[in-house]
């Protein structure tokens, strides 16, 4: 068994799921396994998952009692048996040419991680090529592989050599690795993370890693999900974001690494301010008054480690939005702060 795709299942829609496994299933390489976890689905997916292990002997199905994706992966890749390792989600497909072509780069490359690339899917008409950087890379030097962990962080920052124009590098797809480096690293994915695992997933598999290659072919397709958890309303979301930006913030203190990772952490967690005011504090579902929102907001903005970030004068790489957001927050003027921000909302609109 050369390479085992592993797909976390939770209620994906059936034509989505279908497209999916069938992608896999017709690779031109046939030297593959599809390892299907089930996450306590509660559709009609469990059943799908079991109608293709029935049909198709490469097919491998484990239920869970719904568990979270961090875990599904961990149990797939318990259960693993090929030679390398790749992700996809079930709601994505792929290249009928993807594994045969990952595969012969990461031998050629002698690769330990193999990064390449994908095409967003915004709807069936609208289809984007993405990248991550313009052109192959054999492997990766210091300066390019602090460069991936950046990126694993942060899309896009003024300091990067090339501009990713639609998705992120952290995604937990788009990577082949070698299924003995991963079992010798340690790394797992952690379930204690509700958002995010891949980024500190990957954050802590390429500082283990001596030898990562990007080849420049999209050969994924990232399908948005219009009711992706990113746009809907989560009351306290922050304190969930809260765990991951600490792992972040842990992995760059216990690294040593460079000034240029506290400026993207600290783009990162403007960012995460603005996705938690998106999807709680002005989500249009949330009814509770002015002055809760801005208790709840003053309670999150002394949290670590937005509050240090929000002290510390490090400013590069931020809109000039964030940068007034920046030090609203710190001057603890947060009434000004929610007001402009619905202001600057309605402009946007």
């Amino acid at each position: 068994m050369k390479i085992s795709i592993i797909v976390p299942v939770y209620n994906t829609k059936k034509e989505y799921l279908k497209k999916c496994v069938d992608s896999l299933l017709n690779q031109t390489m046939k030297e593959i396994e599809v390892i299907l976890i089930d996450d306590g689905s509660t559709n009609q997916a469990g059943k799908i998952c079991d109608e293709y292990a029935g049909v198709d002997n490469r097919v491998k199905v484990l239920h869970q009692k719904n568990q979270g994706v961090a875990v599904a992966r961990n149990n797939g890749l318990d259960i693993a048996e090929g030679e390398w390792i790749t992700f996809v989600d079930a709601d994505d497909w792929c290249e009928n040419t993807m594994c045969e072509e990952i595969l012969r780069k990461a031998v050629e490359n002698s690769s330990e991680i193999l990064i390449f690339t994908n095409y967003s899917v915004q709807s069936e008409k609208t289809v984007k090529k993405n990248q991550f950087f313009d052109k192959d890379i054999k492997k990766f030097d210091e300066k390019m592989k602090e460069e991936a962990e950046l990126k694993t962080m942060l899309r896009t920052h003024p300091s990067f050599s090339f501009q990713p124009p639609i998705n992120m590098m952290g995604g937990t797809w788009c990577k082949l690795i070698n299924r003995n480096f991963l079992e010798k690293s340690g790394v797992k994915f952690e379930p204690e993370l509700l958002r995010s695992q891949d980024i500190i997933f990957y954050l802590n598999l390429f500082e283990k890693a001596d030898d990562i290659s990007y080849y420049n072919r999209q050969l994924y397709y990232y399908r948005y999900d219009e009711n992706s958890v990113s746009r809907r309303y989560r009351k306290d979301a922050y304190k969930i974001f809260l765990k991951v930006l600490n792992k972040q913030y842990k992995f760059i203190l216990e690294n040593h690494k460079p000034e240029i990772f506290y400026e993207v952490f600290t783009k990162g967690v403007m960012n995460t301010i603005g996705i938690c005011m998106n999807t709680d504090f002005v989500h249009e579902k949330n009814n509770e008054s002015f002055r809760n929102k801005t208790i709840r907001i003053r309670k999150m903005i002394r949290q670590e480690p937005i509050c240090t970030v929000l002290k510390n004068p490090i400013s590069n790489g931020l809109l000039w939005t964030q940068v007034l957001q920046k030090k609203l927050l710190k001057w603890n003027w947060v009434e000004i702060y929610i007001i402009l921000w619905k202001i600057n909302e309605r402009i946007k609109k």
